[in-house]
């Protein structure tokens, strides 16, 4: 319970702070959390939610999210939508970073 807490105290921040690669990181995070605690079916809502935030987001950030995203489909036992989720993070893994890390 603490812990949801604090994620939703960060993502207020990061929306507040119209930080898109903070506010996808936030919700990947918490993705990845839901995911570690048997919940699949959240963690997905949660990466979906990551990914729309990150429209505009560092591909840095978008990686990580495609990987929470594949680790919460192989716990679904979804292993077509794993393969997916890996090849689109693999394909970000080519993409250059332009703007260096996101601070």
């Amino acid at each position: 319970m603490a812990a949801r807490h604090h994620f939703d105290r960060a993502l207020y921040w990061a929306r507040t702070a119209n930080d898109p690669d903070l506010t996808a990181y936030v919700l990947t995070t918490a993705a990845l959390h839901s995911t570690l605690y048997g919940r699949p079916s959240d963690a997905l809502a949660l990466t979906d939610a990551a990914l729309g935030a990150a429209r505009h987001a560092h591909v840095r950030v978008v990686r990580f999210t495609k990987l929470v995203e594949a680790r919460a489909h192989a716990r679904a036992g979804d292993a077509s939508a794993v393969t997916a989720a890996l090849i689109a993070a693999e394909r970000l893994l080519d993409k250059p970073c332009l703007h260096g890390a996101p601070e």
